[in-house]
């Protein structure tokens, strides 16, 4: 035989051993065309999956699973929470499941399928009580994902698309749910800890309290925490469903134990055919126990239950925070909303404030409007005081002054009849920490000295801070200002703009004028400082202090001008005059009104004082428009320039060969053009030689058709600066011109050659 038909007789055979075995394996078989109700495996379709048992006959095991609610449970043969994952995914491929192939009576045989005696058998149970049993065989050999099973009662073997080897293939413990402890956190009403921290925490109106050593509430946020722990505690193995013995285990005296209380259900109400049901008095209580340490886990139980299971190790300190961790660390709580009366007795003075309408008052030391926000804000600080520490010791509050406090706060309670106290004591050695206490609690708090301050406030510190707020309708007219450098007068006109009356009658600067006006109308301080009859000495002596008196204008009432006869004068407006001081230290600006039965000191920016003392006399000098000017004439010293236009260019007279460039003559004239003081050193014609202006160093003259404009400019001005003493014609007295200024000025023939 020749060597190539003797392969070609070899593939052959091996072809058609492989067609035997895929045909016993049922692999070749037409793609099925239809998928609808023809190829259902079962009669009925359970929807509404409610029990569902794995029967496996290599390990003699029985697996039962029960729906309660929407969560599956392992009922047999322990009862726990099951994988609901897991068991979902064989109930879907049950539900709907579908065959692929028929394979024909002797096609395979049990040999192939194990179907005579199954691997599994599978039983769904309905919610109307309808049930499909599978008995379930070998996978089909060189097909994945392809399984032989058999409807119970039926002869015929299918083949399915699924992999049922690896869904029912589990081991009981991998059907259970890691999850330790079953429970929601809102149905909690209790828990207990005992191991290295002992303690018992219950639910009450809401709000979590230590009931157990002692007596105070808890720290919600923290007791959130413990029992978030709780409900994420996973099991690491199952170890053993019913020990013999928990002593091997340390679980005969565990080192921890925690306890958990739910709250009672609700009565159910009664029927036509059941009475109601009576609520019990406590709810179900459950917990879990924590033993010896293997590796990095610990063994651990469910108090209800005999199965063991290992838990990570780092639980024993989870579950038992130190007791002081869980404490309310807050003073004493105050909702300023609930709060109509609050009392101070403190080393500055007393005080009492009341609420009405919304609006804080005060009643004593004074009579008068509160500052709310001050007011609003102790409140605040009052909630928010945090203890560093807590101390349960009764005879602690002696050694901490408080049986005799310096200073107490009551905060009374609006439609409770009830009254929060809270006691300040001595403070640490340190007197970085201060002893507080709320009075009609057991423990005193310690808490940092600075959080104590601002509830130490002075009396003045909860007043009313805005001095003065003028009526929409009201407008200043006159306001006379004693400076220490004289008396100042202002008067609006008609039209609305300033003029100064005294110390002279000229224009007012109408920016300073406003900037007044508008600290006038809503005079607000930062803060109260002094509170009394009179004001402090340290303000009242100031060296630098200005006396306002400013005088307003009302309308008259409107009914007052309609019923006027119209051959009698129109009403004549309200005015109203109103005082007040301002001084100036190193700390401020501060200031009060005159005439009050109260003076209050407020304090301001320092740019208070500098508004009511700035230069209130217009500083404009001159305004010119370069391009009018016909001449200009600097003396500076033995620096004598002038010049003159001639049409469109310009000429130095006194020596015309020198040919001056127009452009440089135009730039400076720009530069000049609004002169402007720096502010006035006299209102005084007379006061020139006083400042070296009978012999000056330098005189500007700009001449137009019109109008001729001379400045002159001492050699010195105010000590320590470059500024300048200056006069000008038309301006009466002595101004001061900025050092740029006066630069700008200085120009000689060689600045304007070409």
């Amino acid at each position: 035989m020749k060597p190539r038909t003797t392969i070609v007789l070899i593939v052959l055979l091996i072809a058609g051993a492989v067609y035997v075995i895929a045909r016993q394996a049922g692999l070749f078989r037409p793609e099925p065309t239809d998928r609808s109700q023809e190829n259902n495996l079962f009669a009925t379709e359970i929807r509404d999956a409610a029990e569902l048992t794995i029967s496996c006959r290599s390990a003699e095991t029985r697996i039962s699973f029960r729906r309660r609610d929407t969560t599956w449970r392992i009922v047999s043969p322990i009862d726990a929470r099951a994988e609901e994952h897991k068991v979902r995914e064989i109930i879907d491929a049950l539900k709907n499941l579908r065959y692929e192939r028929r394979p024909a009576p002797g096609e395979v045989g049990d040999d192939v399928t194990s179907l005579n005696l199954p691997l599994w058998t599978v039983t769904l149970i309905g919610e109307a009580g309808l049930k499909n049993v599978l008995h379930v065989g070998n996978a089909v050999p060189l097909a994945d994902g392809m399984t032989y099973v058999q409807p119970a009662g039926e002869k015929q073997t299918y083949v399915v698309a699924v992999d049922f080897a690896t869904k029912l293939g589990r081991e009981l413990k991998e059907f259970r749910d890691k999850a330790v402890l079953e429970f929601k956190p809102g149905d909690l009403a209790g828990l207990s800890v005992r191991g290295r921290e002992e303690y018992e925490l219950a639910l009450h109106k809401g709000r979590w309290g230590i009931v157990r050593p002692v007596s105070a509430p808890a720290d919600e946020k923290q007791v959130r925490n413990l029992i978030d722990k709780l409900t994420s505690v996973q099991a690491v193995e199952f170890v053993a469903d019913k020990p013999k013995k928990l002593a091997p285990f340390g679980l005969a005296e565990p080192r921890l134990t925690v306890r958990l209380r739910l709250k009672a259900q609700e009565p159910t109400p009664a029927t036509a055919s059941a009475p109601a049901e009576t609520r019990p008095a406590e709810g179900k209580s459950f917990g879990l126990a924590l033993g010896s340490q293997s590796k990095d886990n610990v063994y651990a139980k469910l108090l209800d239950a005999p199965c063991i299971f290992l838990v990570p190790a780092d639980l024993l300190e989870k579950l038992q925070p130190k007791l002081t961790d869980l404490r309310d660390k807050q003073v004493m709580p105050v909702n300023s909303a609930d709060v109509e009366r609050v009392e101070l007795a403190l080393p500055s003075g007393d005080v009492t404030l009341t609420k009405q309408d919304g609006q804080w008052f005060m009643q004593a030391p004074f009579e008068g409007a509160a500052d709310s926000r001050s007011v609003e804000n102790l409140l605040k600080k009052i909630n928010s005081l945090q203890a560093s520490s807590l101390r349960d010791d009764p005879l602690a509050a002696g050694s901490a002054g408080l049986d005799s406090p310096r200073a107490k706060i009551m905060v009374h309670l609006a439609g409770q009849g009830k009254t929060a106290t809270l006691l300040l004591g001595a403070k640490s050695p340190s007197g970085e920490m201060t002893f507080v206490k709320e009075a009609a609690d057991k423990s005193l708090a310690v808490v940092k000295t600075a959080d104590i301050a601002p509830l130490l406030a002075k009396p003045a510190a909860y007043w009313n801070p805005t001095l003065l707020k003028l009526p929409a309708a009201a407008r200043p007219a006159r306001i006379e200002l004693r400076r220490p450098d004289g008396t100042f007068s202002l008067r609006r006109s008609d039209a609305g703009g300033w003029s100064l009356t005294k110390p002279l009658a000229a224009d007012a600067e109408t920016s300073a004028a406003n900037k007044i006006v508008d600290s006038l109308e809503d005079l607000t301080a930062t803060k109260i400082v002094s509170l009394g009859k009179a004001a402090a000495r340290k303000y009242a002596k100031a060296e630098k202090i200005i006396a306002v008196s400013a005088t307003t204008q009302m309308p008259p009432p409107a009914s007052a001008a309609a019923t006027q006869a119209a051959t009698r004068p129109a009403p004549k407006p309200i005015s109203k005059t109103y005082r007040l001081k301002i001084a100036m230290t190193d700390d401020g600006s501060f200031a009060w009104l005159e005439g009050a039965d109260i003076t209050a000191v407020g304090r301001f920016a320092p740019s208070l004082y500098d508004s009511f003392a700035a230069e209130l006399r217009s500083r404009t000098i001159w305004s010119i428009k370069p391009e009018d000017v016909q001449a200009v004439r600097i003396d500076a010293g033995s620096e004598k320039l002038h010049l003159r236009r001639e049409k469109d260019t310009w000429q130095c007279p006194q020596d015309t060969y020198v040919r001056i460039d127009a452009a440089k003559v135009k730039s400076w004239l720009e530069d000049v053009q609004n002169l402007t003081a720096e502010s006035f050193a006299s209102h005084r014609r007379g006061d020139a030689a006083k400042f070296g202006l009978d012999a000056p160093a330098m005189t500007v003259v700009v001449a137009d058709k019109t109008t001729t404009r001379t400045v002159t400019v001492s050699k010195t001005g105010p000590k320590g600066s470059k500024n300048r003493y200056a006069a000008a014609t038309g301006i009466e007295g002595v101004f001061i011109l900025p050092g740029e200024t006066v630069k700008k000025l200085t120009r000689s023939l060689k600045d304007f050659k070409q």
